[in-house]
């Protein structure tokens, strides 16, 4: 918390669930769901976050083309919790997956119309 400042937090939906986590693994979170859905594939990640009771917990998502997430601001400015290795291996996912996305798009499948 460098200079006083304490990030804001976002309130992550899944199903039933409900935490909260810090601005960039939430904003991670909902990217990286979007590119697992779109590539019709799956992976599990796990982030430390707090209850609405405000108990410290980590919650396993499961993520694939039915996950359905929200993620809302909120004007709570607690510590974030450390997601720092989950955040890298979504950056790093999103990166890979992209690349994957780019390589197959240059190619046409065969029995693909060319039209």
């Amino acid at each position: 918390m460098a200079g006083g400042y304490c990030p804001r937090m976002k309130h992550l939906q899944f199903g039933a669930k409900s935490l909260f986590v810090g601005d960039e693994a939430a904003d991670l979170l909902i990217d990286y769901a979007a590119q697992v859905a779109q590539l019709k594939t799956g992976d599990r990640v796990d982030l430390r976050g707090f209850s609405s009771e405000g108990n410290g917990i980590t919650t396993s998502f499961l993520l694939n083309g039915g996950t359905s997430l929200v993620a809302e601001t909120t004007s709570l400015t607690f510590e974030e919790p450390d997601n720092r290795d989950a955040v890298a291996y979504m950056r790093a996912r999103i990166e890979a997956l992209a690349m994957t996305e780019e390589f197959v798009a240059g190619f046409q499948l065969i029995g693909e119309d060319a039209s």
